[in-house]
C-alpha cells in the first residue's frame, strides 16, 4: 500500500467515485477500528466511532488536499471522535456510580502453550500495562497508540494530533517515561 495510491483514490472520492471510498474503507478499517478501540477502551464504542470516522470522511472528501499521506488525515478524524468520546465518558462518570470500561487483552503470538499460572500472570501483566497506558494523558496515550498499535510514521502521527513531529517526538518520549517509570515496580516485583 503506497500512501500516494491512498492520496490517488481520495482524490477519486472527491471525483465522485465510491468504489475509491470502499477500497479505502477496506484498507483502513481494521486498523482504525483497532487504534480506537485502543484509545476508549470498549469494543462497541470503537465500532460505532470508526464507522463514525468513515462517515466524515466521505463528508469531508471535498476539503481534502493530498499534501500529506492520507493515513494521517484518516488518523487525525479518528484521534478527534475518540478524544471526545473519552472526555464525554469522563463527564458521564463523574455523574454515574457503576461501570468501568471493557477489558482490552494484548495477544501476543506464542509458540509454545504456557501453563495456566503463566498465563495468567501475563494476562494480569497485559492488564497493569493496559491501565498505565489508560492513565497517561491523551495526547500522549493517543501518539504512543498511534505509533506502537497503528505503525503510523512520526509525520502521519503530528497530522492526526495536529502537531509538529518534534511535539510527536516529545510526546512519545514522555510517554514511554512515564509508562516506565510507573511500570517499575512491576518489574521489579517480578511480574
Amino acid at each position: 500500500m503506497r500512501a500516494d495510491d491512498d492520496n490517488d483514490l481520495m482524490l477519486a472520492v472527491q471525483a465522485g467515485d465510491e468504489s475509491a471510498f470502499s477500497e479505502l474503507v477496506n484498507r483502513y478499517q481494521g486498523r482504525v477500528a483497532n487504534y480506537i478501540w485502543q484509545m476508549v477502551g470498549d469494543r462497541h464504542a470503537a465500532e460505532d466511532l470508526a464507522q463514525d470516522t468513515f462517515v466524515r470522511l466521505y463528508r469531508s472528501a471535498q476539503r481534502y488536499e493530498p499534501r500529506a499521506p492520507f493515513a494521517g488525515f484518516l488518523f487525525r478524524i479518528a484521534t478527534n471522535l475518540s478524544l471526545n468520546h473519552i472526555r464525554d465518558r469522563r463527564r458521564r462518570r463523574a455523574f454515574s456510580l457503576g461501570g468501568g470500561p471493557d477489558e482490552r487483552k494484548m495477544v501476543l503470538p506464542d509458540a509454545k502453550q504456557p501453563s495456566p499460572s503463566a498465563e495468567a500472570a501475563r494476562r494480569e501483566r497485559g492488564a497493569d500495562v493496559r491501565a498505565e497506558v489508560d492513565r497517561l494523558p491523551d495526547q500522549q496515550r493517543a501518539a504512543l497508540v498511534l505509533r506502537h498499535f497503528g505503525g503510523l510514521s512520526y509525520d502521519d502521527i503530528a497530522r492526526a494530533l495536529g502537531a509538529s513531529v518534534p511535539a510527536v517526538k516529545s510526546l512519545l518520549f514522555r510517554a514511554r517515561s512515564n509508562l516506565k517509570d510507573r511500570l517499575s515496580g512491576l518489574i521489579e516485583g517480578g511480574i
